[in-house]
């Protein structure tokens, strides 16, 4: 007779099976159903009849012993409370709000299952929601925040589709000093919001007080009807906003990583794309605030983003692994990093130390990255926009980078557009020109017909380059000419600007074209190690430097290899040209003309090819003593300049030549 630990698992038989005969504590043998034995445990063990009376201890040390109801009550389905995919959006509108509001600390959704929604949903109190992959499918009313988030929360695995229907806040945070929000993998797709009178926010966050953790983020096809005007912030889209509020808000920083963003689009009553906000990610700040988000933000991917991917305004921020493409939806700026916006002409402290890191932005948008923070960080960006024969309402020429801020640094970069790098702080409104400006290990590439390396401050109204250093610089003009490059202009004359070991590829195939840099109304200007290439080696090109009404230019080390047309350095109200070594090709007529220049120092230059249009240019140049020695058979008789000496060893003596013969210490023709 078998005893009782060879009896086979309780969970093994069914109802209404029969266990085999076993040997009873008082000698008898006996066959007794599940049932029955159930019972028999229940009264001879005192097992609790409830969950509540039932012990649970977790494993680990310093574990305290709970109910097992306490651990079956801590994770709450939809379910649970009557939410279903094959409910109602009424009955689904009630459930989801009541698990929600039962006090779970974690709350679970059918994996993968779709619930229609037609009402507010609200999250009342700090808990963990894991949609496991299900959808909210969601019909809202106009001017509805569809998810409200009061307190702490972690939300994940979750889609959000409006279904082409109004939103107008898809998941907002109103609250500050939550301590932190979270949402990971997290969509919200779907919007056609065609009321007029208030904006549309898939994700709406107040960062004060709060660590912002966003991962996973999907944002696509948002459309909003607006009222077609620019500076109505509430007719447009903010994908992702995340504002502090008041101006002594402080941020708990966190990230914003592994973000997509496809197709937001404003448009009119006909679907036209229209001039309006619609910002993919936005970090903002009230004007005239020191505010300091302490944010990474990285790895996002924009597709026809809308007006910006990302615009800032506040400091301490990382961007970096940043990919923007605007294909069909015409883009403002891929990257806008912007200070507070105090109204002009109030001179306030910048927005500050944002750092830029391996971006890739293409398509088509007046700029690529446009910065008007100080201490900024760009390296690694590779642009390559064009708004040729779009006819854009951002104006048709496409801009790389466009700065205002000082103290800017763009290194390992590459930069193709219309212009590649533009000067746009507004005159008067910040006190001085824009400073320390550092370029390095960089390429500048023209893309088009008409094209600009470079133009600081073209306009009158637009203040000018205080200092600036560019180092290991190719700009390309192998594909298009470059045209005339502008630094500075009439009216706001900028301060120093030093190029060192930079490259000018040119392409030329008529004669008085090609690339060139014009530098107008500079006080000091140094270039060093400086070669100039022309693609089409037997074609003519207009010129290497033009140089009007600058304090002081010094030039050394040049290697002109491209031919010009007339002249490869013009000069013309020029206080003060040092040049010492230059490389002119041999077929170049003129190395350099001077006009108005009236104080000229020049050495390691064939003074057979320095041509002057005035008495005052010619009277202020030297020439460093040019020596050379031999027999009087082995006298030059080619390239001679009046004055230059020569050692007569036949002689044994010193003799000068006067522009027609040689002469000696006597004037005595030998």
């Amino acid at each position: 007779m078998p005893t009782i630990n060879q009896l086979p698992r309780l969970d093994s038989l069914a109802s209404g099976d029969q266990l085999p005969v076993y040997a009873t504590a008082q000698g008898d043998s006996r066959r007794m159903s599940v049932e029955l034995l159930q019972d028999y445990m229940q009264d001879n063990l005192n097992l609790p009849d409830n969950s509540d009376e039932v012990n649970f201890l977790q494993a680990g040390t310093g574990a305290v012993t709970r109910t097992v109801q306490a651990k079956l009550r801590e994770t709450v389905s939809l379910r649970d409370f009557g939410a279903d995919p094959a409910a109602s959006a009424a009955v689904n509108n009630a459930a989801i709000n009541a698990a929600f509001a039962s006090g779970a600390k974690r709350v679970i959704a059918e994996p993968n299952a779709v619930y229609a929604v037609s009402a507010q949903i609200a999250i009342p109190s700090t808990l963990e929601f894991d949609g496991q992959g299900c959808t909210f499918s969601v019909t809202m009313p106009a001017s509805i925040v569809f998810f409200q988030v009061f307190a702490s929360a972690s939300i994940k695995n979750l889609t959000i589709n409006f279904n082409n229907g109004y939103c107008y806040i898809g998941i907002n945070f109103p609250n500050s000093n939550l301590g932190y929000i979270e949402l990971t993998n997290v969509a919200v797709k779907n919007v056609n919001d065609i009321a007029t009178t208030y904006g549309t926010i898939p994700i709406n966050i107040n960062a004060n007080g709060n660590e912002i953790r966003l991962d996973g983020i999907t944002i696509e096809n948002i459309t909003k009807r607006t009222n077609n005007d620019p500076l109505d912030l509430l007719g447009g889209i903010e994908g992702i906003y995340a504002f502090l509020p008041s101006s002594t808000s402080v941020a708990l920083g966190g990230y914003m990583r592994n973000i997509e963003i496809r197709n937001l689009l404003t448009v009119n009553s006909v679907g036209t794309q229209v001039y309006e906000v619609a910002n993919a990610i936005y970090v903002a700040c009230l004007p005239a605030s020191d505010n300091r988000a302490r944010l990474v933000i990285e790895n996002v991917r924009g597709y026809d983003f809308g007006k910006r991917l990302i615009k800032t305004q506040c400091s301490d921020l990382i961007i970096q692994n940043v990919y923007a493409e605007a294909i069909n939806v015409i883009a403002q700026e891929a990257l806008s990093l912007q200070d507070q916006e105090p109204a002009p002409p109030a001179v306030v402290a910048r927005s500050y130390n944002v750092k830029v890191k391996d971006v890739v932005i293409r398509g088509k948008m007046r700029y690529g990255i446009v910065s008007s923070v100080n201490d900024a960080l760009i390296d690694g960006a590779d642009i390559d926009i064009s708004l040729t024969g779009t006819n854009s309402f951002y104006g048709n020429n496409a801009l790389g980078i466009g700065l205002s801020g000082d103290s800017t640094t763009i290194t390992n970069s590459f930069v193709s557009a219309k212009i590649c790098l533009f000067i746009s702080r507004e005159y008067g409104t910040y006190a001085g020109d824009l400073k320390n400006l550092l370029i390095s290990n960089s390429t500048f590439k023209t893309n088009e017909s008409g094209s600009l390396f470079l133009e600081f401050s073209a306009a009158t109204t637009i203040a000018s380059l205080e200092s600036g250093l560019f180092s290991n610089i190719v700009f390309d003009a192998s594909d298009f000419p470059g045209g005339n490059t502008v630094l500075g202009n009439s009216t706001n004359q900028s301060g120093f600007v030093s190029f060192n070991n930079c490259v000018l590829i040119d392409n030329d195939a008529t004669t008085n074209g090609g690339s060139y840099f014009t530098f107008d109304k500079f006080k000091t200007i140094n270039v060093t190690g400086f070669t100039h290439l022309n693609k089409n080696a037997t074609s003519l090109i207009n010129r290497t430097f033009r140089v009007f009404r600058c304090g002081s230019l010094t030039l050394a080390s040049l290697n002109l290899q491209a031919k010009p047309n007339s002249a490869s350095i013009t000069t013309d109200t020029v206080d003060s040209l040092i040049v010492s070594g230059m490389y002119v090709d041999p077929a170049t007529t003129n190395a350099i003309v001077m006009t108005t220049t009236t104080a000229s120092r020049l050495s390691g230059v064939n003074r057979s090819k320095v041509s002057f249009n005035d008495v005052a240019s010619r009277q202020g140049c030297l020439f460093a003593p040019e020596f050379s020695s031999g027999t009087t058979a082995q006298r030059p008789s080619s390239g001679l300049i009046a004055g230059q000496q020569y050692w007569d060893t036949t002689l044994v003596k010193p003799i000068w030549w006067n522009g027609t013969e040689w002469k000696d210490a006597a004037n005595t023709t030998v």
